[in-house]
């Protein structure tokens, strides 16, 4: 298997692709249809560069978050942030010579979900002006616990990480002792280690936040493009996984979309689906000549997504398989006859396998799942059965066993 380097040396992708085929070109073209509706238009595509994302979904966010401190680097110097269930702020931040001094931070608030992106992370103040607003992609490592803020430079044109550091249970005790608790909140627990106003002490005596519940549900790729230097941050090994962890399944978009990548060997295709799991719209794909963006047309709306491919997806695999395909691994692993009418109203029987083939009224052919319905191939004839008409004429549910 060839991987894609993340540094200097970067593999030719649409070589890539074409070594792997349209599999891996649906499932990137998959993801910005899952993302913002700024990579959604009737027109080719424009977008000039890849999408950052922060690494979670917002529900995610904002239970990890509260009540919690995030422990940072300030311009170079040591910093600290109550995030407070009731969104207030509370804040300690010293000065870059290490002088030994620190203030609080005025009276701010914090969100989950920005006009810039559903995940990202706000915090809020008044001044004399009027409100102002700091606004950043989050990348949390569940593994480590450390969470990192990144910004797009429009001076520099690239994204550039604007707070580094970690998450972490109990306010630092040399941050009462400089600022006081944050936000004169008594019921916040101190981290009596945490007493020198150095960040590799603050380092060593953190109790930091690790692997919580949902912590693994994040959106593949999504490390930020600052850390990674705005290179791809998904080698060809990781998207083949994504490809086969993905197959079938629901996966959610930032807002909540639902999604179905259909990856079989010989085709791939794109479902979008409701909470019922109806197949909504079909999705087919293409690339653009130098195989570094993939598009994704819309048969119903028309409306095309595109992505740059080896870069983070704005999807969360979930462990739940569409109807579809729950459906199918049980009849295929029953080996249980089922009745199916043709459109002529000539009903036959059919056995289903686990390997892709299917015995009708005898005769031995193949079977797949596409556009939301099972596809049976013999010699002489295809035919298409809805899965909802598989699932009654079975005695489906998705609650039988």
């Amino acid at each position: 298997m060839v991987a894609i380097a993340t540094g200097e040396a970067m593999i030719n992708w649409g070589e890539a692709l074409r070594r792997c085929g349209v599999v891996v070109t649906v499932l990137f073209v998959v993801v910005s249809s899952l993302g913002a509706a700024r990579a959604e238009s009737n027109e080719p595509f424009t977008r000039v560069r890849p999408y950052n994302l922060s690494s979670h979904l917002p529900e995610f966010f904002r239970e990890l978050l509260k009540n919690r401190v995030w422990v940072y680097e300030r311009n170079g110097s040591p910093a600290a942030m109550f995030l407070g269930e009731d969104g207030r702020v509370g804040g300690c931040w010293s000065k870059r010579d290490r002088s030994g001094f620190a203030k609080p931070y005025a009276s701010m608030r914090w969100r989950i979900g920005t006009p810039g992106g559903i995940s990202n992370f706000e915090t809020s103040w008044a001044t004399p002006e009027g409100p102002r607003h700091f606004r950043m992609v989050l990348i949390y490592d569940g593994k480590t616990g450390g969470l990192h803020g990144e910004r797009f430079s429009t001076k520099r044109l690239s994204w550039v990480v604007s707070r580094d550091g970690w998450l972490q249970e109990g306010w630092p005790a040399v941050f009462v002792e400089k600022c006081g608790k944050p936000g004169g909140k008594l019921d916040v627990a101190v981290n009596e280690a945490q007493d020198a106003l150095d960040f590799e002490a603050l380092r060593n005596g953190a109790r930091r936040v690790v692997e919580p519940p949902g912590w693994k549900r994040s959106f593949p790729g999504a490390t930020g493009l600052a850390k990674s230097g705005g290179k791809p941050t998904l080698t060809l090994e990781e998207i083949l996984a994504i490809r086969d962890r993905g197959h079938g399944k629901i996966s959610i978009g930032m807002s909540g979309q639902r999604w179905v990548l259909v990856a079989w060997q010989r085709y791939s295709e794109v479902w979008k689906v409701d909470e019922n799991d109806n197949v909504l719209d079909l999705g087919i794909t293409r690339r653009t000549p130098d195989g570094t963006v993939s598009l994704l047309r819309w048969e119903k709306s028309g409306k095309i997504n595109s992505s740059f491919i080896g870069y983070p997806m704005p999807m969360v695999i979930t462990d739940r398989r569409h109807s579809a395909f729950e459906m199918m691994d049980r009849l295929a692993g029953s080996g249980k006859p089922v009745m199916l009418s043709d459109p002529k109203g000539n009903r036959r029987e059919h056995v289903f396998d686990g390997k892709g083939t299917v015995r009708v009224s005898g005769a031995r052919g193949e079977w797949f799942i596409s556009r939301g319905s099972i596809v049976v191939k013999t010699d002489t004839r295809e035919e298409r059965y809805p899965w909802r008409d598989v699932a009654e004429a079975s005695g489906w549910t998705r609650n039988a066993r």
